[in-house]
């Protein structure tokens, strides 16, 4: 029984935060009633366009730590680069598709809570720093540094071993489909030869 507790508690955890992820999805798309319209407000005011993610983020990174919970320390970390790399692309997009231009910070909640774009209170913090000290082309350079930053920490990899992986990968890859291609015309060719002979037979 002991053991079962757990397992009972975990289950009934993730259980919750279904049924939360839910409420948030049809939120976004006005479909919870009011309760729903004032979620709908708060997540496309503080995350703009990404808060879509939002319900899908939540889900799997409670099941991520359920699962991973005596890795504790491990977790965190994964889950603060995970916030991080979340937080730039939501920078990324407000730069991208929102205006930046003389916005007061609170400015981007409310205009992201009305239009359900733009990068949010969360990307616009992130403008409202960095564009006053590197304009907006070196912030460009500074979230894309941030990001492999995360990157690399997520998947416990230096961007260069990383990046020479994922070229072997695909030079394997290569290898393999010209392997294929020259038996294919191997067997086409002596498809063809046998033909030949038969022809020459009869």
């Amino acid at each position: 029984r002991e053991e079962l507790v757990p397992e009972l508690s975990n289950e009934l955890v993730l259980l919750i935060t279904l049924v939360v992820s839910v409420l948030l999805f049809l939120s976004n798309f006005s479909l919870s009633g009011k309760v729903g319209e004032v979620i709908n407000q708060v997540t496309f005011g503080l995350f703009g366009v990404l808060a879509y993610l939002i319900p899908f983020f939540l889900f799997f990174g409670i099941a991520f730590y359920l699962a991973n919970r005596e890795d504790n320390k491990r977790y965190i970390i994964k889950l603060i680069a995970s916030i991080g790399l979340f937080t730039v692309i939501a920078a990324v997009i407000q730069l991208v598709f929102g205006d930046t231009t003389n916005v007061e910070l609170l400015q981007y909640y409310k205009n992201c809570a009305e239009t359900k774009s733009g990068g949010g209170l969360l990307g616009g913090f992130l403008c409202w720093i960095l564009i006053p000290l590197f304009s907006k082309v070196g912030s460009y350079v500074v979230l894309i540094a941030l990001a492999v930053l995360c990157i690399m920490i997520l998947t416990g990899k230096a961007l260069f071993a990383l990046l020479a992986e994922i070229s072997g990968k695909e030079m394997e890859k290569q290898k393999e489909l010209h392997k294929i291609r020259a038996e294919e015309r191997e067997v086409y060719r002596e498809e063809q030869r046998l033909q030949r002979e038969e022809q020459l037979i009869q």
